[in-house]
């Protein structure tokens, strides 16, 4: 019996409630990933809305186009009143499954030119490369009418528009071996280390004398696919994705993003007691706390300060005082940059 049937049962076995996150939840296998083919193109049909005959990089490839179709023309101010064509960009995107001889993708056009709008045109036949300049195998071929986004008149899509003329299949495996690669959000030491856990646990009960997992760093596990499943790895990669697992303790973490004005808070982030004076504004921690634990019972009671105090005990006074995000963000940098943050502080793009 094969290493996954051996662990059926106590997988099954795990209660539903502890047990809530699968592998594949917060991990991807390495080189599952999307790929963009790109193009340079030529929209016709436009009702005076194109490029116009004096923008020489839509004239030339329409010049090109009509000598390929056995109607050259010898001089590219013959084109000068071509307001009808315009040049574009062409990307299409293969996801992380990969894609086949045949498959339809769609297609994302956008206008580089002086063209003011792509409406009621039509892409004509448009080769797609991959994303590598020695790379110059034609994936896919595009065309269509263009669908135009209403509010960027200026680019749109053609649903199903590319047509793969070749496979593109990921290949998962090295030296026996795939590597999961953790999400951004998830990955830690105590993370990588509590997957390759979960994974040599579960095979341990076929007895197996050797560990399969190892955590590399904090975002790559690598798993050794045993002899008895390398003819079919497929089935032993979504034995794996599978597998249920204990989430270790969140690191104290707080992420930040100036442009779109969030914080989140994970884990148990600290600050020290601190007075912030910012905007004429002042918050101190100590009277915070005071506040929250209310008067004494007793007048001989005194109030020891702690070392540390929870982040939230601040976040809940900025949003009485109705502080802006960028405010919050920016008192938060400053926690960090002085040392007065228990947690990692992450800045998102």
């Amino acid at each position: 019996m094969n290493i996954m049937k051996k662990s059926a049962l106590i997988i099954l076995l795990l209660s539903a409630e502890l047990y809530a996150v699968k592998i594949a939840d917060i991990t991807h296998l390495q080189g599952q990933r999307e790929n963009r083919l790109t193009g340079l193109g030529l929209v016709v049909g436009l009702n005076g809305t194109g490029d116009g005959g004096k923008f020489l990089p839509a004239i030339k490839p329409l010049a090109a186009f009509l000598g390929h179709f056995g109607n050259p023309v010898l001089n590219l101010s013959d084109l000068k009143s071509a307001k009808n064509v315009a040049l574009v960009t062409v990307e299409a995107v293969i996801n992380k499954n990969g894609a086949r001889e045949g498959q339809n993708l769609d297609v994302m056009v956008s206008a580089i030119g002086s063209a003011k709008s792509l409406k009621g045109g039509r892409l004509i036949t448009t080769p797609l490369l991959g994303p590598h300049k020695a790379d110059t195998n034609i994936y896919a071929l595009a065309a269509g009418p263009v669908v135009i986004d209403p509010d960027t008149p200026t680019s749109g899509t053609i649903k199903e528009g590319a047509t793969m003329e070749r496979d593109v299949v990921y290949n998962f495996i090295a030296n026996d071996a795939i590597t999961l690669v953790i999400d951004d959000a998830h990955a830690s030491w105590s993370m990588a280390s509590a997957i390759a856990m979960t994974i040599n646990e579960a095979v341990s009960i076929q007895n197996t004398q050797y560990k399969i997992a190892k955590a590399l760093d904090p975002k790559n596990v690598q798993v050794v696919i045993p002899k008895t499943e390398r003819n079919n790895p497929a089935n032993f990669i979504a034995w794996i994705n599978s597998l249920p697992m204990l989430m270790p303790e969140k690191q104290a973490r707080v992420t930040i993003n100036s442009r779109t004005g969030t914080v989140v808070i994970d884990g148990n982030v600290t600050i020290s007691p601190v007075t912030i004076s910012y905007k004429g504004i002042t918050i101190s921690t100590e009277a915070l706390l005071k506040k929250k634990l209310g008067k004494p019972k007793d007048q001989t009671e005194t109030f020891e300060m702690p070392e540390f105090v929870d982040l939230k005990i601040l976040t809940d006074a900025m949003d009485a005082l109705q502080m802006t995000a960028q405010d919050r963000i920016a008192i938060i940098r400053e926690l960090a940059r002085s040392g007065n943050l228990q947690g990692q502080l992450v800045e998102q793009q």
